[in-house]
This record gives structure tokens, sequence and C-alpha cells, in this order.
């Protein structure tokens, strides 16, 4: 039921027209303040207790509806499974944004580029052209997997209350950022965890995807493979997969903007989901995967 719910998911994600607008979490955002205002006074509360105080809860509701529907009939658990699927995507569209970067940057359109690598960064975002051409294809392959892979990931693991473990994680990581607590720490140590095996699994898919050699080759060793941050790791493999090595230094005014290297990380991404899915496919028919 897995690949049908993806395929599903993506396919009115894609064709039917974003959702994008129905993904709100200003709700979550709000319960987690309420929560943590709730535990004043508990030390406790910045840290992994605080998290799983606010977590717990919102995860559990989602896993008595899942059960309640099976109970009921299994079509409503596979229309409430499409519903969290389609829901923990995002929030905003990876594909809107870098189609939306290229299409600017071809009509020469400098300020409107740099408005789509903001909205893909989620901040400002400064630098010469070719600054900004080069951060956005490290952004589309560490971005896809906050919006896209890893939400698949743990819901083929975990079912919907895997997807909507992820995407909670990711809200309350950017929630919390910047602040100086125990608990943005914990937020972004969940996170972490998180995408921990996500990234493993894309640094391969990219390997297959692209150039397996040259992706190779952009690690470090077997042993610190495990222990490297999962967005470096991700840049890194990424950048190999596609065969972009580190340009020479330039004077500002002859430094090419390589929007192409943004084009060929979306088509990476592309390639990366076509290839779950096949493994997914091969999975289910064998019986491996439900």
């Amino acid at each position: 039921m897995s690949l049908i719910v993806i395929l599903l998911s993506l396919g009115i994600e894609r064709f039917l027209g974003s959702v994008e607008d129905y993904r709100r979490f200003e709700w979550f955002e709000a319960y987690a303040d309420w929560v943590y205002a709730r535990m004043d006074g508990m030390s406790l509360r910045d840290g992994p207790v605080g998290v799983i105080a606010i977590m717990v809860p919102v995860i559990l509701l989602v896993w008595a509806i899942n059960e309640l529907a099976y109970g009921l009939t299994p079509v409503f658990a596979f229309l409430f499974a499409i519903g969290v699927v389609l829901y923990s995507i995002g929030p905003k569209d990876l594909y809107r944004d870098a189609e939306g970067y290229l299409d600017a940057m071809e009509r020469g359109d400098q300020e409107g580029g740099a408005w789509y690598a903001a909205e893909m960064l989620e901040r400002d975002v400064t630098g010469t052209p070719a600054e900004v051409a080069q951060t956005m294809t490290n952004a589309v392959l560490v971005k896809s997997t906050e919006r896209l892979l890893g939400v698949l990931f743990w819901f083929v693991l975990a079912g919907p209350v895997g997807a909507i473990l992820y995407r909670l994680a990711c809200v309350a990581r950017a929630h919390t950022a910047g602040q100086d607590s125990g608990l943005a720490r914990s937020m972004d140590d969940l996170y972490m965890i998180l995408l921990w095996p996500v990234a493993r699994l894309t640094m391969l898919s990219y390997a297959v995807s692209g150039s397996f050699v040259e992706a190779f080759n952009h690690w470090r060793s077997v042993s610190e493979l495990w222990q490297w941050d999962s967005e470096e790791l991700l840049v890194s493999s990424g950048r190999g997969a596609l065969r972009l090595e580190p340009r020479p230094e330039a004077p500002e005014a002859e430094q090419e903007v390589d929007i192409d290297s943004v084009r060929d990380a979306l088509g990476l991404i592309r390639r990366t989901v076509i290839v779950w899915l096949t493994v997914l496919a091969l999975l289910t028919l064998t019986g491996w995967a439900s």
C-alpha cells in the first residue's frame, strides 16, 4: 500500500496542483509554545523531556486516528495515509522554487532569482549571482531530503506516524532556530537523528543516479561516513554525482553564473525519486514492503 499511497500523493502534488496553501503549521508552533510555557519552572523542559512532551501527544493522536481508520475500513486508512503524506511533504514546493529560480535567471532577472533562492533557503540570500547559483545548487541537494525524501523514507518505515513525525521535527527545528535554549538544541538533535539514515540512503541514491565513482570519491573515509554531518554529506556526494568541482576564485566581474548546475541538481533529485520508487516497487512485489 505504501507504494500506491506515495505514487498517488506525488501525482496529486505534481499534476493536480500543489496543496502548499493547505500546509499550515502555525497550530503546531502555537501548541509547542503552549506546552513549553506550561512546563515553566521545570528544568527538564530544556532537553529531551521537553521534546517528548511536545511531540508525543500529536504522534499518538495520528496513530490513534490511523488505527481507528483501519478498524472501520482499510479504505479510510488508505485515504488518511494519502492525506498525511500530502500534508507532510514540503511545506513549500521544491520544484516550484528551483524552476522559478531557473526561469528568472534565464530572463536575466537576478532580483527574481534571488527571491526564489530566499524561498528555497527560507532566509535572505546575499552574494554575487554566481555565488547564489552555487548556493541554490547545494540547497536543492539538501532541501530535497527535508521537503520530500525524508517524508517518503519515514512513511515507508513507520506509516503516517513516521511521515508526520519527520515533518513536525523539521517545523520545530525551524521554529526554535536562533533560540539559545536546551529545547532548541534538542529539537535540532531530533531532526539530525531522523535525517541521519535518510542522508545515507540519499547519498547512495545520488551515486546510482549520477556519477557513481565521483560520488564515492567525495567520501572522506568509511569511518567518517557514519559521523559526517548529514547536510555536508548530501552536498558533497551530490556535487560529486554531478561532477561539479570547486571553481577557482575569480574577480566578481569574471564569475560565471552556472545555473545549469541547479538544473542538473534538480534532475538528480528526480532520478533519485525514480530509483526509490523502483526499489520500493521491487520490495513490494517480493513481499518485503507492504
